[in-house]
Order: C-alpha cells, then structure tokens, then sequence
C-alpha cells in the first residue's frame, strides 16, 4: 500500500490553502432543482496555478526518499492535471504513476460516475469513494451549443446565478448566469458577436416539472430543431441553445428576453411618440412575422420538398403577448429591439410531401384569448381536438398587431381600456353581468368593440405617424378575418410591412412646402410633432393630400422632387450646463428638423456643440439625434466662439472660383461660391454676459452685399429654449434691433411654430409671426 503523502510539506501545504480561497472557489448548480451554491474550481483557475514549475515541486515532495519514478511534470499537466489535483486532495498524490499508466484513468475521461477499470486499490478504505465524492469540484459540465446531455446529481454545472422570471404554467423560466470559461453556447457562427454583447453570458433556463413536462421539453426541442437553418433558428425567432435532463426536471437553455416579454414591454414602456421612434419601434417589431413565416414553412407547389432545408408545415398554436419576447440591440432607445417568437411548447409540424399536404391539423388547446374562431371550444367540445389551419396562427399574431397598435397610438392605459371593452361585450352578449373571459370574437364575428378601436386608431394617431394606421388597414384588417381563407398568408404579410414602412419612408420625404402654405399653427406638443389628428375617419392614401406628413400637400401631382431646397443645413447645439431642464424639449426640435432638412441637403447635415470644437455630420436623423443624447449639458460653454467659427468658415468660400470674372464684371452676381445657409441654433440664450454675436452677424451682413448675395441668401434661426429674461433680450436684439441692411436673423420658442423654425429665417411670410418675446415656452 503507498504511504500517504507528506501534508506538511510547503507545496502541498501551498495547494491546499489556494483550494479553500474565496476567490477561487466558484458557485455552480447541483441537484434535481438546479439551486446554485456548490462550490468548484475551474479548470482555468487550475491551469493557472498548476504551473509546469509547480507540478515539478509537487512531484519532487511527493517522492522524496521514495525508489518510485514519477512522470514527468509536462505530462502531469498535459494529460493528468485534474486527477492529479484530485489525488493531492485526498492525500494520495503518489497515485499519479498508476493514473498516469491507465489511459481510461485519465483527465479526458473525467469525471467518473462509476468506478472504471483499473481504478487502484487501497485496503484502508474505498480511495474511489473518496475520489468520486472530490472530483465534482474539479469537473464543472462545461455548456456547449446544442448540448442534450443526461446529467446525474452530483454534476456542476457552472451556472453562477439564477432567478426566476416567471412560473405558472408547465415550466418555471429563470435567468441564469453562466461562468464566462464554461459557456461555449454560441455556435461558432456567432461567436464575434457573443464576444460583443453585453449580455454575452447571461440566458434562459426553461425547467418542465409537471406530469407532462417530458412530452413539453421534447415537443419544444423538437420544434426549435427544426427551424433551424445551418446552425441557428431564424432572427425572429428565440434562440435555443441547448438542453439537459437532470431527475425529474427537464431544461432548456435560451436566449435571455432582457425587455421580457411583449406584454411587460407594452406595461414598462412608453409609447413611442416621435418620428424616429415610430419608425424605429415599427420597423423592429414588423419584423416578428418573420418567425411565423419561418414556422409555418414555405415549400414550393411546383415540386417536390423533400431536399429543401424547411420540408415542414408547423402551427405555433399559442401566439399571446406573453409569448413574444423582447431582446434589446445594445442601443439607447428603448424602440431599437429585436422581437422575437417564442414558447414552442405547443408548436407541431408535419412534413411536406408533395401534393398531398394539407395545411391543416389538429389544435393544441392554445391561444384562448388570441385564439381564432375556428380554435374556440364550447363546453361540449372542450375534451376534443379540433382540426385548424395554420391561418389560425395568422388570426392571433392579428389581436396582438391591433394591441400594439393601440399601445402606440395611445399608451397603456388604451389597451387597457380595450380589453375590457371586449370583456364587457361578451358578457353582454352572453346575458351576464361579468366575465372575465376575453376574445376579439363572438362566434364567427368579430367583436364591435374591435372595429370601434380599429376605426378610433386611424382618427387619433399622430400627424407624424405614417405607420400605425397603415398597420390597421392593410394587415390588422386582413388578419383578423373570421373566415380562415381569408386570411393572409404569413410571407404576404412580412411583404406587405416593408411595403408599409417603405411608403411611409417615401411619404416622409416628399414632406416638403410645396402648393398652399403649410399650417402656420403647427407646434411641437409633448406628445409628439402635434396633438392628435382628429380626421374625418375616412382613411385613404389620396387623404395624404391634405393631411398628412406635418401639414404639407405630398400629392403625387406635385412635383416636388424638381423643387428641392439646396441649401446647405447646420445646426449649433448649446449644450451648456443651464441647457440640462430642456434636454427632452431639445431631443424633441432637432429629431423633427433632423427629420424635415436631412433629405433635402445633398451633402448632408453639419452638427456643432457649444462644448466641443468638433463636427459631425450624421447622414441619418436617428444618427443626429443619437449624437444629441450623447452629449449632455455641461460647463459653461464659450458661445461667440463657436458661433464665429461657423460663420468664417461659410464667409471662407465666397467668391471661390469667379474671383477675376468679378474683376472683369463688377457688377455682376456670383455664378459659384458656397449654397444659401440655414443656421439652426438651438440655446435658451444663457451665454457670457460679454457674448452678444453683433460683431460677427455685422461682418457676414458686409461679406454678403459684398459678394451681392440676395437678401435671405443666408439664414440664422435662433430656436429659444425656456424663458430666462436675459437670455430673451439678448435672443430679441439680435432679431429687431440691430438695423442691418440684409436681414439673416429670425428668433422663435421652441414651443412656437414649427415652419417658423425651419423657415422663418429665410422666408417673410414664416418671419413675420407674432412677438417672440410673448412665447411662454416653460419645460
């Protein structure tokens, strides 16, 4: 029998302090419930301290004055490092010759859940027991891509933190962390991006406890196998990683919503009330019926698909707000998210074999409140499936498009409201006085209350939103048809958002003044670019005309596209600490001016901060107000000198490239030099007592009638934030009273008309338009 090893030894005395320290100990997950607190050590923290010098003086005190030849130190480390730190653990770190001799005994072949062939032999005690019972420590389950393992009891698995989301229902789902050395979960396809992402390390771990929970786990590992294409499901679709079985339990691992679900979202979110957000949330969330074309598959009708990637038909059978998750792309605004199919519990899929298919098949007792009519069961058929096409899908991703529809229209508290309009015309229509049931039908006819809803979204949507009246009209309206036939098809669908969103990138271009005057009482409101439009109800695209796209005419008849402005657009941010109330109302003015000058300014908008000698030129208003949000107000800013630098560097190009043709004609007009100049500057006027910017707005007056540029060649549109009394008088003597021969300046509040900031610096008709100073433009 080997002695055993020499405790007191400094190395082997070094080793098992290093083991206990809370700084190399990790907690991981054992058990049938998962319940993180075992502690481990990682086999990266066991490769940094099992050094090849190391494990030479390990091995040296080990046999010391001992006829035993041990291997050689690179070996130890190379093959045998996790049995031989085992071995020292229990006190028979000699035992690493005989370990070292067997290939089945080797780290590779760790850990051991029975005692394996050649496994050495002690009469003291069972030296297996003692070693199975340590080597857990040692032997975290390392987490891979597509992992189906059947895991006993005692196996770690490296989850380092774990709470519960939500429960209820088959399954618990808790967001778990997961030790950043073990997680090999992203395919190696996404491996750069996982590297990126914040979240990188953190997912969501289903667990199916209930009787069914077997059938459940394997129906939704299943599903999400076959959706996916190479070695990921598609965009739209929640990833899956992979799963285990532990006693009792059954896991999936998935990607983790960090926005939850579309149902908290709508609560915890406000509606999106500006252009760019609109644009935004309905660009990203459109995209959703993408994982429904997914799931209902698209084989071909002319041949046979036996070959093809997606040779199945699927039903997603449970489409709720409570089964889309939100998953945030790294950005600021709370719109820029990925929305994303999930919950495949329910899902089913038959394979397509030409032409025999039939797109339909039996129900999985899903979508109550969503579900079609054709999916509701009385009390005589609840035991009962019933034969549904995948068209019923169609019919419940249709409720969840009018809520979202009216949560962006009108907020939480609306789509609260709607529900329990609808609750209360079932109960009526039953005879009852309360129901607690709710469905967007009666039988096969859709609830009143769904069109009254339908008809109130396209009155009261906002003049800036091209989009959600759209989403009514030409999906909701198409998708929640009682008849299943007439429904839409899911690539349909997907076809017709991008047309949506395309036509409404359109209509926002050819807002320009163009015809009639725009309405000269367009204001910026807190809830968006205008109150609510209250039309007539009838909503057509020739209504555009006259309504639409902030008040100008945008008929096709119009050319505008000959007509557009090629002025040259910058705007001065004064981003000084006394600017910090109005950050809200300021996002608000530059997305719109953003919005309206961008398209119409060839060579893109120039951005200047008071704060900051650079500048930008952002090609896109999401990008301009990006630059916006991320520069805060600070310091006390020198106002003059950003201001003149603006103005010298246009006055820089006058006269370019016609200087001798001046000479020859003294009175002749200049054919080149720079574009006209709209200068947007956007400032509560809190300057320096000593900043005036008389002497610069003088100098430019003089270069201008010296090059015989037209009166309005150039304009300078101050935009006031607040009501601070200097900052007014300071704004209004730049405006009325300095007596120049050329007019460049125009001051208005950042609450007052919206045409008068864009134009009223280069148009009378917009600069004459009541007293600036009588603004109230209190945050």
């Amino acid at each position: 029998m080997p002695e055993l090893q020499s405790e007191s030894a400094p190395a082997i005395q070094a080793f098992f302090q290093w083991k206990v320290k809370p700084s190399i100990r990790r907690t991981g997950c054992t058990g049938s419930d998962n319940m993180v607190g075992s502690a481990y050590i990682s086999q990266a923290d066991l490769q940094d301290y099992l050094t090849t010098e190391r494990i030479k003086t390990l091995l040296q005190e080990l046999f010391h004055n001992t006829s035993q030849s041990p291997p050689s130190a690179e070996r130890v480390r190379n093959y045998n490092l996790r049995p031989f730190a085992i071995l020292l653990a229990v006190g028979y770190g000699r035992m690493i010759c005989h370990f070292d001799e067997h290939r089945e005994l080797q780290d590779k072949s760790l850990p051991f859940p029975a005692e394996p062939g050649n496994f050495p032999k002690i009469s003291t005690h069972n030296l297996f027991q003692a070693f199975r019972k340590e080597q857990w420590q040692f032997c975290a389950v390392p987490l891979e891509y597509d992992m189906r393992d059947d895991l006993a009891d005692d196996y770690i698995l490296p989850i380092t933190a774990k709470e519960e989301i939500s429960g209820g229902g088959s399954a618990i789902l808790y967001k778990i962390t997961i030790d950043e050395t073990y997680n090999k979960l992203k395919p190696a396809s996404d491996a750069h991006k996982a590297a990126r992402s914040r979240n990188h390390n953190t997912f969501a771990l289903k667990t199916y406890r209930t009787p069914d929970a077997k059938k459940y786990f394997e129906n939704e590992r299943s599903a999400f196998g076959k959706l996916r294409y190479g070695e990921r499901p598609p965009d739209n679709i929640i990833e899956y990683y992979g799963s285990f079985v532990r006693r009792g339990t059954y896991n999936i691992i998935l990607e983790y919503a960090d926005r939850g679900t579309l149902e908290d979202y709508m609560k915890n979110t406000p509606e999106p009330k500006t252009v760019i957000d609109i644009r935004s949330f309905w660009g990203n969330f459109l995209a959703s019926m993408g994982g429904l074309v997914h799931i209902h598959g698209t084989p071909t009708i002319h041949e046979p698909a036996s070959d093809e990637p997606n040779t199945f038909l699927g039903w997603h059978h449970d489409i709720d707000p409570s089964n889309i998750l939100v998953v945030s792309k790294g950005h600021d605004s709370p719109y820029d998210c990925d929305f994303k199919i999930a919950d495949l519990g329910l899902a089913h899929f038959k394979r397509y074999i030409y032409p025999r298919t039939n797109a339909t098949d039996s129900d999985r007792y899903g979508m109550s409140a969503y579900g079609a009519p054709e999916t509701f069961r009385s009390a005589a058929l609840e035991k009962r499936h019933l034969l549904v096409p995948q068209s019923a899908d169609i019919w419940s991703m249709g409720c969840v498009y009018s809520e979202v529809a009216t949560w962006v229209t009108e907020g939480s508290a609306k789509l609260l409201e709607y529900r329990c309009r609808r609750q209360k015309e079932i109960a009526k229509k039953l005879g009852v006085a309360r129901l607690e049931e709710d469905r967007f039908h009666h039988g096969w006819k859709i609830l009143e209350t769904v069109d009254e809803i339908h008809d109130e979204i396209k009155r009261n949507s906002r003049r800036c939103d091209l989009i959600t009246p759209y989403v009514i009209e030409r999906l909701v309206k198409g998708m929640v048809q009682p008849d299943p036939q007439n429904r839409g098809a899911a690539q349909f669908l997907l076809e017709t958002s991008s047309e949506i969103l395309e036509d409404a990138k359109r209509k926002r271009e050819e807002a320009v003044p163009s015809g009639s005057a725009p309405n000269p009482d367009r204001t910026i409101s807190d809830s968006g670019i205008n109150a609510r439009e209250k039309s007539t109800g009838n909503f057509k695209d020739t209504d555009l005309c006259t309504k639409r796209a902030y008040g100008v005419s945008t008929c096709k008849c119009t050319k505008a596209k000959s007509n557009k402005p090629t002025s040259h657009n910058v705007f001065l941010i004064d981003n000084g600490e006394s600017m910090g109330p109005h950050r809200k109302k300021l996002e608000k003015v530059v997305e719109l001016l953003a919005t309206l000058t961008q398209p119409y300014d060839p060579d893109g908008l120039d951005l200047y901060f008071s704060t900051a000698s650079d500048k930008l030129r952002p090609n896109t208003p999401e990008k301009f107000l990006k630059y916006v949000r991320e520069r805060p107000a600070h310091g006390r800013p020198d106002f003059r000198q950003r201001f003149a630098k603006i103005i010298e560097d246009y006055q820089s190009r006058f006269g370019k490239n016609n200087h001798w043709a001046r000479l020859r004609h003294p009175n002749s007009t200049p054919s080149k030099g720079p574009r006209p100049l709209s200068l947007y500057v956007l400032t509560n006027g809190v300057w320096d007592p000593k900043c005036t910017l008389i002497i610069e707005v003088e100098r430019l007056v003089a270069s201008l009638q010296e090059y015989k540029y037209p009166n309005k060649y150039v304009g300078i549109q101050f935009i006031r934030f607040g009501n601070d009394r200097d900052g007014k008088k300071r704004l209004k003597t730049l405006d009325d009273r300095l007596g120049l021969p050329l007019d460049v300046i125009d001051t208005t509040s950042a609450a007052g008309n919206v045409w008068k900031m864009l134009l009223g610096a280069v148009n009378d008709w917009y600069d004459y338009d009541g007293d600036p100073d009588d603004d109230n433009d209190d945050d």
